[in-house]
């Protein structure tokens, strides 16, 4: 199974105005607003020289997160708030512990439970206020891992111990906090309380949730049909909605809501490519990947009349503006795109 990911109204005159992050097994909610210039920035890792960097792109250019010689970092989840930017992932120089970096300087996540040996991966980061609240799973000695929560660096274990167990992504609503993930089966936790997702076999996993203005929980991910076919899957209060025909494999792995509009993004199969594609309430298109080979898309922004994705197209770093591709990286280095945000100038 393939683990995966609030709009802030701030006044014209700060450098930064965030409008919404998507990706990572990440989601927050974005509002449509009168369309102004945006600056796109977009998370992941470059290979090269036998060393991955951490990074993202800000419009096209490359920002560097700090990194160690010698050691190996990654992005998977981005978010903004007021000038600041942040984000989660891993770093080699942490062998038992996570890493964040927020405005390009690299803290370490440690485990809640630090008096075991154990790995942890990061998979989103949501920020509220002076609040940072990250998403992920430690795996320890045991052969289950667990799916953990943390706030201000404090972890609080949500599953897991006795059943495989991860979080996938995270959202913000109000004094809530919504964890995706998996915990013997697909499901969500509001605070700490776990809410199954259905589906006819059982069978899934869970990438992104987003909450609406309404507090209606969405989730996006993918279910096996009775086929046994991987069906791209929103589901709504944890009911399942098929996004994908149920023929072709598919699945989603992003999430994003703009006003009565739901969104999400991932990839469909066509024969034996994986092609990169979103939904919008239900209607699947798929994105042209210029490299004809396998592609996928990570994190989805809407804003306005556009739609910004970010994703992976036969191992380079893309955008997509709707529909239209663009590298971010050079074609000639391995290359990730995990999230997306999107920020006024």
């Amino acid at each position: 199974m393939k683990r995966a990911q609030a709009v802030r109204t701030l006044l014209p005159f700060l450098a930064l105005l965030a409008l919404g992050c998507a990706g990572g097994g990440g989601s927050q909610e974005n509002t449509v607003l009168p369309q102004a210039p945006v600056s796109v920035l977009v998370g992941g890792s470059v290979t090269r020289d036998d060393r991955t960097e951490a990074l993202y792109w800000r419009d096209g250019t490359p920002v560097s997160l700090e990194n160690e010689a010698g050691m190996h970092a990654g992005v998977s989840a981005l978010a903004v708030s007021g000038t600041d930017v942040y984000a989660v992932g891993g770093h080699s120089g942490f062998p038992g512990s996570g890493a964040m970096w927020k405005n390009g300087a690299l803290t370490e996540v440690r485990a809640p439970l630090a008096d075991l040996p154990s790995s942890v991966g990061l998979t989103g980061i949501a920020v509220s206020g002076a609040d940072v609240h990250i998403a992920g799973t430690v795996n320890g000695n045991s052969p289950y891992s667990l799916a953990v929560r943390w706030k201000n660096g404090e972890g609080t274990v949500l599953g897991g111990g006795a059943v495989l167990s991860w979080a996938s992504g995270i959202a913000l609503k109000g004094a809530d906090t919504f964890v995706a993930g998996w915990d013997g089966g697909a499901k969500y936790w509001k605070n700490t309380v776990a809410f199954g997702l259905g589906s006819a076999t059982g069978t899934g996993d869970v990438a992104a949730v987003a909450v609406t203005d309404a507090g209606e929980v969405l989730t996006a991910g993918y279910v096996l049909n009775l086929a046994g076919v991987q069906v791209a899957t929103l589901w709504r209060n944890g009911e399942p909605v098929a996004l994908s025909d149920g023929v072709l494999p598919a699945s989603a792995l992003a999430l994003a809501v703009a006003g009565g509009d739901v969104y999400a993004a991932g990839y469909v199969v066509v024969g034996t490519t994986r092609v990169a594609a979103t939904w919008k309430n239900g209607v699947q298109a798929t994105l042209r990947a210029t490299s004809g080979r396998d592609s996928e898309a990570t994190g989805i922004a809407p804003y306005g009349r556009d739609v910004y994705v970010s994703g992976s197209d036969g191992g380079n770093a893309v955008l997509w503006k709707n529909g239209a591709e663009t590298l971010l990286s050079d074609g000639r280095s391995q290359a990730w795109a995990s999230s997306i945000c999107l920020v006024h100038r």
